[in-house]
């Protein structure tokens, strides 16, 4: 306004009608926008790179083509969606529904025990020896390999490999609620391992299925240099080059080795197409570190089959299918769930309870378990279409056995969620998800058998 009086002022010798037009032209020009004054359009000249233009809903940028500087093609601007209402999303866990924590059975009921005799790796409580509970900040110490008859490990595999090690550390960092921080360090390139004798002779070429490799890594492992300190570490990973064939990705779970310095624990190798994969590497520490284990059955020529299929537990866990997810009772397995997290029932005859999604940060209730007998629990957790893509929250519901042994398939799953308003009655137990709220569910629970 100070602006246009003083113009105004400046022009009070002129006659009153053009003193009252020429005001009105420079009021005009001072409060007409910028970028109006010269139509705006693709391809049209503009003054200034990186000026930034919206015309009838589209966003063009002032870039230099040439010599000259003209808008761009222009980008239609998405209006941002209305966010959920109140009612629907953040509220259901405050439900008058939901059945008290004291109506429930004690926690420790079901951590059920591993009914198997395995030593090593187990799908319960209390968890194995050496695994990591919790928060923690493993340290992997990666070694690349080269054989005579495999590709030397080059620079591109090392840029390669650190792009998957920045995914898998993301990856656990996320599932574990920011418990679990991985850190990769690569041997330095002067100490990575070149064997004499060829990947064939070790018989890691087109290995036999579930092959044990242990005295193949055993020699590898002997050509470490000595200044190496497995101590220092939580896990070693040891990998050829990628390349086309057939080769290996074992975990040695629970297995310790001795070395000329220190002792080398949560120990892996891959080779061949097993190499610098995401999914491998993830799955194989889901082993070492946490000793998780697998969920999918060992098939081979002489057991072509067993009940339940080749994938009992479907894809829905790292262990099973290479999923980029774990089963709520593998996160409370490796103690990123637990306490008010988690609800125990037994014998309740009927339950009402609210289950977070499943993959979402917090201390809300996320996963349900019905024990039925030691070492037998029905889960009930609650995956939503953040991360999935699902059209909606749904219930996934599957049956843990710790009586059966690693790669027999001790976890059988549903194949889809349940949705709203359906159920499924499993030994005995009726589900039914009877709300959802956007980011969880509540879902009832009522003993039939």
């Amino acid at each position: 306004m100070l602006g246009v009086v003083d113009i105004a002022v400046k022009t009070l010798n002129n006659p009153p009608m053009k003193r009252s037009l020429l005001a009105l032209v420079v009021i005009l020009a001072l409060i007409t926008p910028t970028n109006a004054i010269a139509a705006t359009k693709a391809g049209g000249v503009c003054k200034k790179a990186g000026q930034v233009s919206t015309v009838s809903g589209k966003r063009y940028t002032c870039v230099k083509s040439g010599n000259k500087l003209v808008w761009s093609k222009g980008v239609t601007v998405t209006k941002a969606k209305a966010s959920p209402s109140p009612s629907k999303v953040g509220t259901l866990h405050t439900s008058s529904a939901i059945t008290a924590a004291d109506k429930l059975t004690a926690l420790e009921v079901c951590k059920t025990k591993d009914l198997t005799t395995r030593n090593s790796g187990n799908n319960g409580f209390p968890r194995p020896a050496g695994t990591l509970i919790g928060a923690t900040s493993p340290k992997i110490l990666f070694i690349p390999l080269t054989f005579p008859d495999t590709p030397a490990f080059s620079d591109a595999d090392l840029l390669h490999i650190q792009g998957i090690f920045k995914e898998v550390a993301e990856f656990y960092q996320k599932a574990s609620y920011g418990l679990v921080k991985i850190e990769f360090e690569v041997l330095e390139r002067s100490k990575w391992v070149v064997m004499d004798k060829t990947a064939q002779s070790y018989g890691l070429t087109y290995p036999l299925p579930q092959q044990n490799n242990t005295e193949a890594f055993m020699e590898i492992l002997g050509r470490v240099d000595p200044s190496v300190n497995f101590d220092l570490y939580d896990g070693v990973t040891f990998e050829t080059a990628r390349y086309p064939g057939g080769g290996v990705g074992q975990a040695f779970l629970g297995q310790q080795f001795p070395t000329r310095n220190g002792v080398a624990k949560g120990v892996s190798l891959e080779t061949s197409q097993n190499a610098g994969r995401f999914a491998v590497l993830a799955h194989e520490l889901g082993h070492t570190l946490f000793g998780l284990e697998d969920l999918y059955v060992f098939l081979n020529a002489e057991r072509k089959s067993v009940p339940g299929g080749p994938n009992p537990a479907g894809s829905w866990d790292m262990m099973s299918d290479s999923s980029r997810a774990f089963f709520g009772w593998s996160k409370f397995l490796n103690g990123w769930l637990d306490g008010v997290q988690v609800r125990c029932l037994s014998d309740q005859l009927k339950s009402v309870h609210y289950l977070d999604d499943i993959d979402r940060a917090g201390d809300r209730p996320k996963l349900l378990l019905i024990n039925l007998q030691e070492g037998v629990t029905i889960s009930t957790e609650v995956r939503c279409r953040e991360l999935y893509n699902y059209t909606d929250c749904g219930a996934l519901i599957y049956k843990i056995d710790s009586r059966i042994n690693h790669g027999d398939g001790p976890i059988t799953a549903e194949s889809s969620l349940l949705y709203e308003g359906r159920s499924k009655v499993f030994d005995g137990w009726k589900i039914t998800p009877i709300k959802n709220g956007g980011e969880g569910m509540l879902i009832e629970v009522e003993k039939v058998g």
